[in-house]
């Protein structure tokens, strides 16, 4: 069990004894591969730093973003900035927390609803993957009601590349 072997450098990570670039050397000794399970072990540290990823909240940062679903470290970290930009856009922050706040607990519930929504969000595009004009058109007619006109946003330029595949 290599987690439970290396649980002292997760404690060293977890109160900033060894940097982030040091704790993701010794995450991919643990998880060579697998960009989701590396992001696990840095989220179980510091929840509150670093977002859950996974298939659905990939798929809406995609959608959201006319980016690719990131595959490696770069690309978690274009979407951990567009999480924490949700975070904030929303009003569930002010800004990115550091730990050292005396309500962590609380915040790191409030970003536990970003996480909820954008896995939501890429789930409803999962599910519905055979039907993504259907669901672009809906985009578009509930845009045309919000702001009488076409939308031009990534949101929907995304769709539409995704559903010419």
């Amino acid at each position: 069990m290599l987690v439970l072997d290396k649980h002292k450098s997760l404690n060293d990570f977890r109160h900033g004894r060894i940097d982030e670039n040091s704790f993701l050397e010794i995450v991919k000794e643990i998880f060579p591969t697998g960009l989701i399970w590396q992001v696990f072990l840095f989220h179980i540290a510091r929840p509150y730093e670093w977002p859950m990823a996974g298939r659905n909240v990939f798929l809406a940062f995609s959608i959201q973003t006319n980016n690719k679903i990131p595959e490696d470290w770069e690309g978690y970290q274009e979407y951990k900035g567009f999480f924490f930009n949700v975070a904030k856009s929303a009003g569930i922050i002010d800004r990115q927390p550091k730990g050292n706040e005396n309500n962590i607990s609380e915040i790191v519930w409030a970003l536990k609803k970003v996480d909820n929504a954008l896995f939501i969000f890429g789930k409803f595009l999962n599910d519905y993957d055979g039907k993504k004009i259907a669901i672009h058109r809906l985009i578009e007619r509930i845009w045309l009601r919000a702001f009488g006109s076409s939308p031009k946003s990534s949101l929907t330029a995304g769709l539409q590349i995704r559903s010419k595949r």
